[in-house]
């Protein structure tokens, strides 16, 4: 993604109201095609990245960031132990740790805001 603002903005014109962009990724990258800041940046700090990239464009609705998506057969949430839990069923069940998964949801409001 070298213009970032032109694309989220060619997003936008292109979405009907209503309509949803979701920009969805995982921890792996091209790291000669990466932009800088995605290089420096770590799982958290890409979603905050593009959650920016929906803000920066008025009519975008408040960005919503999805981190965690539960599989079949995941077990219970249960803090701390839970996700080594699930880790661990994963691996067995999928024969390894699937990648981590990041999506980042926005609609088109019917209207452009005007924020200034």
């Amino acid at each position: 993604m070298q213009q970032p603002e032109k694309l989220f903005s060619e997003i936008f014109r292109v979405l009907k109201p209503g309509g949803v962009a979701i920009i969805s990724f995982s921890n792996r990258m091209f790291y000669s095609k990466a932009i800088g800041k995605w290089k420096e940046l770590e799982e958290d700090g890409r979603a905050d990245l593009v959650a920016n990239y929906f803000y920066n464009v008025k009519g975008f609705s408040a960005p919503e960031i999805v981190t965690n998506v539960p599989l079949p057969g995941d077990l219970p949430n249960i803090p701390i132990i839970g996700g080594l839990l699930n880790q661990i069923s994963r691996a067995i069940r999928f024969g390894g740790v699937p990648d981590p998964f990041t999506a980042v949801v926005a609609y088109r409001n019917f209207k452009r805001m005007n924020l200034d």
